[in-house]
This record gives structure tokens, sequence and C-alpha cells, in this order.
């Protein structure tokens, strides 16, 4: 049940590293046996497991924005210029929104609604999008995301030791 609970793995998992320590004698059916017995949920219900085993099973449809910043010397001198860049996690195929300087609301917002478009029109499912919590994003980039039927879950704030790699 150790196993089960703190790695989050199902009976398929158990039953495989069991495999790989010699232990053929117990099948699938005894493991979920065991499991439901002592009151563990199937792998998928239990959650708590890591960004890797997340991102495995929702690869096909998790995408992930982030801007860009890119300094760039104009005839006025140097500005920056940003990007809203969105990633599909499983293709790792990239949308970039045109530069902005500085982006606004509405310039955020209408880069949220070209992306859905663009997926939709390449046939890219998107069901989740990740993002920080980066001041950029106006209420409703989220507003549009999920009115297309996306989760936008909240990232947890990091702490700046943390963010910064320092302990």
């Amino acid at each position: 049940m150790l196993l089960a609970r703190e790695n989050s793995w199902g009976d398929p998992r158990i039953l495989g590293e069991l495999r790989k320590l010699g232990i053929t004698y117990i099948s699938r059916q005894t493991v979920k046996a065991i499991l439901k017995e002592h009151h563990v949920a199937p792998a998928p219900d239990r959650g708590g497991g890591a960004w890797a085993e997340f991102s495995r099973v929702h690869a096909a449809t998790l995408w992930q924005c982030e801007f860009l910043t890119k300094p760039n010397w104009t005839p006025k001198g140097l500005v920056n210029l940003d990007v809203l860049v969105f990633i599909q996690i499983g293709t790792r195929r990239i949308w970039l929104s045109p530069a902005a300087r500085p982006p606004d609301a509405a310039w955020v917002t209408d880069q949220a609604e070209g992306f859905l478009a663009d997926a939709e029109a390449a046939h890219l499912p998107a069901t989740i999008m990740v993002r920080d919590n980066d001041v950029k994003y106006p209420p409703g980039f989220d507003a549009i995301l999920k009115s297309a039927g996306l989760e936008v879950p909240k990232m947890p704030v990091q702490e700046e030791s943390k963010a910064s790699g320092q302990e």
C-alpha cells in the first residue's frame, strides 16, 4: 500500500515492479483487490503525482504559455519587445504571437483568441493551459481560455529564495 500511496502508482506499475523482483504468481486483479481492500483509490483518482507523470498523461492536450522579452535596437534606442509563446507539451509545437511594446490587456487577450483559432485550425486539442502568475496576464486572458473549455490552473507563487535558486 505504501508504494501506491506515496508514489501514486496504480496496479500496472505495482505489478511491473513485482515482476522485476521475480514475483510472477500475483495477477493484476489480485493487486487491484488488495488496493481496494485497503481503501486505496485507482491511480488516476489519487492525484498528488509528480509533474512528469501529469505531463505524460495530459501531453496531447496540455499547453503552457510564457512571455518572452527580447531587447531590440531601434532608431530611438534599446527597447524591450514582448512575445507571448504557447507550447504544446506533447509535440513541443510552438505558437508565437507578434511582438508588442509594451503588451497591454487588449493585446494579450487578442493573443489568446489568435492562439485558440490557430490551434483549432491545426487540429491541436487544448484542454489545459499552464501559465505563471505574471501581472501581464489580464483577467480577460483566462476568461477567453475558459470560455473555450480550457482549464487554467492557478500556479503557486514561488518564494524569492526558491525562484532564484538560493536556499
